[in-house]
């Protein structure tokens, strides 16, 4: 499991998110339990998925099926984004509060999009026709003229790490800057 200070990189995400005081769901593939273990403690509702090898859009539509008639909006947030805190998950709540009927994208300073994503309730049925791996990828590209850029500090909205390699830089990366 990939730890950023000591935290389970999941487990600080889902923290952060709690902390906006909505309905937090973390969509969990059965084969990996460490992952829903590292969750304990937290308000937050844990969704095993049913067909994870249909990839990130299972999570995503068999979330969706929750919370689909209560939510004006969802946050989509990676659990592998170390550099992402409360305070840009709260940027970008607060940007969908001014403007609910657009899709709202993390960016990174220099304009990069990434992460999170809001999607506004009015995309859901969108939202659950997607297939494969690509996730909301689909989704976002179908509307980008509504898309509103959110820069969040520094990389936060574009550090996504994928690979164990990709963690090991990282973490160096880190540990260099802290001894300069």
């Amino acid at each position: 499991m990939m730890l950023v200070d000591g935290v389970a990189c999941i487990r600080r995400i889902a923290a952060c998110a709690a902390a906006l005081n909505g309905r937090v769901i973390i969509a969990l593939n059965h084969a990996f339990p460490d992952r829903a273990d590292a969750l304990s403690g937290l308000a937050v509702e844990r969704l095993v998925i049913d067909r994870p090898q249909d990839g990130m859009s299972a999570s995503l539509r068999q979330a969706l099926d929750q919370v689909a008639r209560d939510a004006s909006g969802v946050m989509i947030v990676p659990a592998d984004m170390p550099e992402l805190d409360v305070t840009d998950l709260r940027m970008m709540q607060t940007a969908f509060q001014e403007n609910p009927n657009n899709i709202l994208q993390g960016a990174s300073e220099d304009g990069r999009p990434g992460h999170p994503v809001i999607f506004p309730q009015r995309l859901f049925a969108d939202l659950m026709q997607i297939k494969g791996d690509r996730g909301a990828r689909a989704v976002l590209d179908a509307h980008l003229d509504e898309v509103i850029l959110v820069a969040l500090p520094g990389q936060h909205a574009v550090v996504d790490l994928d690979t164990c390699a990709e963690w090991a830089n990282w973490n160096n990366a880190r540990c260099g800057s802290d001894h300069q």
